[in-house]
């Protein structure tokens, strides 16, 4: 007859190591859900711009305007009006979004989302 002296299931140490990583994945969802929300949000809003037609033909400051908005309603903090450039492109503009958002995770260790949209409004 076989003892049953052979450990069966995990340790407390191997319990304590995965509920460790899953808290340092936690974390970093904690950090970087919201910084995706917005940015899409941001992004979509943008491509809602490109099929809007009564924005064909008004000003660069107008278009402006409607974008700095745009980033306020969705709540996008970490957009400054210099990250938004509107360029003429023949009778449209294209406008380029393109900001960094940087998210501290532990310590010294921080997160890094790069956001760079363009859309064309004819």
């Amino acid at each position: 007859m076989k003892s049953r002296n052979s450990q069966a299931g995990m340790t407390t140490i191997g319990w304590v190591l995965i509920l460790a990583i899953l808290g340092v994945f936690l974390i970093i969802g904690i950090k970087l859900v919201p910084v995706y929300i917005s940015g899409y949000s941001l992004y979509s809003s943008l491509e809602s711009m490109q099929k809007n037609p009564k924005l064909r033909g008004i000003p660069v400051r107008e278009l402006r305007k409607k974008v700095m908005a745009i980033v306020d309603i969705n709540y996008v903090n970490d957009l400054k009006p210099e990250d938004v450039s509107i360029t003429r492109v023949g009778k449209g503009y294209e406008i380029n979004v393109y900001y960094e958002v940087y998210r501290p995770i532990m310590g010294n260790l921080s997160l890094v989302v790069v956001w760079d949209k363009t859309v064309l409004i004819p």
